[in-house]
């Protein structure tokens, strides 16, 4: 399922409003479990259109709280 939203922060030092790049999609593919912990590929998607860019971290989740505990 795909997730979009629009990041814009303040700049604490300026004030000013600085707009983030945030992702356009994410999909998540699970993978191998064991000691607490489960690994899955992650798929962002940063642009749209004929050429999108991707970024393809691999993130570990710790079981029990749910929290990432490593990126790779």
């Amino acid at each position: 399922m795909p997730h979009t939203r629009t990041c814009v922060r303040r700049e604490r030092s300026s004030g000013g409003c600085t707009r983030r790049a945030t992702h356009l999609a994410l999909k998540v593919t699970a993978g191998d479990s064991g000691a607490g912990h489960t690994w899955s590929k992650v798929r962002l998607t940063w642009s749209g259109g004929k050429r999108p860019t991707y970024t393809c971290p691999t993130v570990q989740t710790d079981l029990r709280t749910g929290k990432i505990s490593d990126i790779r």
